[in-house]
């Protein structure tokens, strides 16, 4: 280990700030976070504080069931308090005046970029000292000292090094974070160099005995959490629970998922972003990344389908044994798509499932396919540009069994 002494502090209040001082981890859920941008996409050019907005956001608290109050009174709207959530993303304008999003923003909320673009993006992009939730005075310690860092590329680096390592599980926990990875980064510490103290401090806290506290009140330690809790929301991570340690949020093990150690180290080879949030994302379009981490999302989904039992069996049996897209009637292809994911509390009953060829299946668990309460099939430009998939129609008879909400649920709140 190089670092012989305990690392100073870069400058007093030295911290890793994620969006407000009083973080609401809901908010980083994606269909809270998406739905909430597409509602402010209808009310472009609005007082922040307008009733139709209020409105919308009280309609999308009920719609997408979480527990966080999106809507007060119009004086005391989510923007607010919250803005910074979308503002340190490149979503939304850094101002106070009019609802106003990016260029970016606006790619994101029209789902003109994939949920595995967007989160790259945000992971290359994203960068302290960040205007967006830093006051000047802040963002003027941060330069003075010479600091610049991208915590979500470097946590992801940190993760990939330890994976490497033999008979390491590869993975962190906030804690470690907060304890090891943020005093060393504040000096400009390697990855190579964090490892042995991470390891070590994991054999013995003590071992850091004296290193400066970087998240000295309690939302601090939440704050931390929420760099990782945003790369496992968009799987590039994977959270699992030390079993021995069952009610520490800061105990949660996060390990790569989509991502590969070859794709982190892909993404730490790439010049640093520069220009705009979309001029960001226009760079990352040209490399391979997307596409490969998107193939092994793929191949998750389908090791994950093997396993489908009665909810395959039940919706074969509601659709006929017939692909709802194609017509396909050969059983050993099909396969059942819920609408309203598991995850966000979709039930496994034939009006939240879709019957599909298992190739249409993945293109609509990866956005690149979308139905309408209508029946229209919306496909991607990707999908689109596929040969074969130009055929597919436009237009179908939804069966009456279908929850047209579920259906509108997913246009809202998902990519």
């Amino acid at each position: 280990m190089t670092t012989k002494t305990p690392p100073e502090l870069p400058f007093a209040g030295y911290k890793w700030r994620w969006a407000t001082a009083m973080p609401t981890e809901s908010l980083n859920d994606p269909p809270v976070f998406l739905g909430v941008l597409r509602m402010l996409q209808r009310n472009e050019g609005k007082a922040p504080n307008n009733q139709e907005l209020h409105d919308d956001l009280l309609d999308m608290q009920n719609r997408v069931g979480t527990r966080v109050k999106l809507a007060r009174t119009p004086e005391r709207n989510l923007l607010r308090n919250s803005r910074q959530y979308w503002a340190a993303l490149g979503v939304i304008e850094n101002t106070h005046a009019l609802v106003s999003l990016t260029p970016f923003g606006r790619l994101v909320s029209n789902s003109l970029l994939t949920e595995t673009e967007f989160a790259l993006t945000v992971v290359r992009r994203f960068t302290l000292p960040n205007p967006a939730t830093s006051d000047a005075a802040e963002v003027a310690r941060w330069k003075a000292a010479g600091l610049e860092i991208r915590p979500l590329q470097l946590l992801l680096e940190v993760i990939a090094a330890l994976a490497k390592e033999p008979g390491d599980d590869g993975y962190i926990t906030a804690e470690e974070v907060q304890k090891v990875v943020i005093p060393l980064a504040g000096q400009q510490t390697t990855v190579a160099e964090m490892l042995p103290w991470i390891r070590s401090y994991r054999r013995d806290p003590t071992t850091i005995a004296g290193w400066p506290n970087c998240t000295p009140r309690a939302n601090d330690h939440r704050m931390v959490r929420e760099f990782l809790l945003f790369l496992a929301n968009y799987g590039l991570l994977r959270a699992t629970q030390d079993p021995t340690q069952k009610r520490l949020k800061s105990s949660v093990r996060y390990s790569l998922a989509q991502l590969s150690t070859t794709e982190v180290d892909a993404l730490r080879k790439l010049p640093a972003p520069s220009g705009t949030w979309k001029q960001t994302y226009d760079q990352l379009r040209l490399t391979p990344i997307p596409a490969t981490v998107e193939r092994s999302k793929v191949a998750r989904l389908i090791t994950e389908r093997r396993y489908q039992g009665p909810f395959r069996r039940n919706t074969l049996k509601a659709y006929g044994s017939r692909c709802l897209i194609t017509g396909t009637t050969l059983e050993s292809v099909l396969e059942a798509a819920h609408i309203k994911d598991v995850q966000h509390k979709g039930s496994d009953q034939p009006d939240n499932a879709l019957c599909l060829r298992s190739d249409l299946h993945t293109l609509f668990d990866t956005y690149h396919l979308r139905l309408t309460p209508a029946g229209e099939i919306r496909l991607s430009s990707q999908a689109q540009q596929a040969h074969n998939y130009g055929s597919l129609p436009t237009q179908i008879a939804l069966p009456p069994f279908v929850n047209r909400d579920y259906l509108q649920w997913r246009l809202d709140f998902r990519p």
